[in-house]
């Protein structure tokens, strides 16, 4: 009989935190109690998890890219007609989703109904 092994998943090494300034000021903002004024400590868990057992879901790996891509959005919400152009765009291309043929199919199937058009 074949056994099957599971690996464990790879645990981040961490980030340099020391080279990141925006990751640093994010921990020492957390990490200081600024958002628990009336329970301090109670950010101590995330601090143990992140930086004493390992980032295992890699949940610091992308800080850094998603604060460039947060700051590439807030300069395109001043710009209403490139965010508009941009959200055009975005349902144009959006094509047909899974649940458009689910639905479909059921009120095909279950219910014996037809699409009716559009006006």
């Amino acid at each position: 009989m074949a056994t099957t092994t599971v690996s464990e998943p790879q645990v981040s090494q961490g980030v340099d935190r020391d080279n990141e300034p925006e990751t640093r000021a994010a921990f020492d903002l957390i990490f200081s109690d600024h958002f628990s004024r009336n329970e301090p400590g109670v950010f101590a868990p995330l601090r143990d998890l992140l930086l004493t057992h390992g980032d295992f879901y890699m949940r610091l790996a992308d800080l850094k890219s998603y604060l460039e891509a947060d700051g590439r959005l807030i300069d395109l919400d001043t710009d209403q007609d490139a965010w508009a152009r941009k959200a055009i765009l975005n349902v144009a291309s959006s094509g047909k989703v899974s649940s458009d043929r689910t639905i479909a199919q059921y009120a095909a199937d279950s219910w014996r109904v037809e699409p009716c058009p559009a006006p």
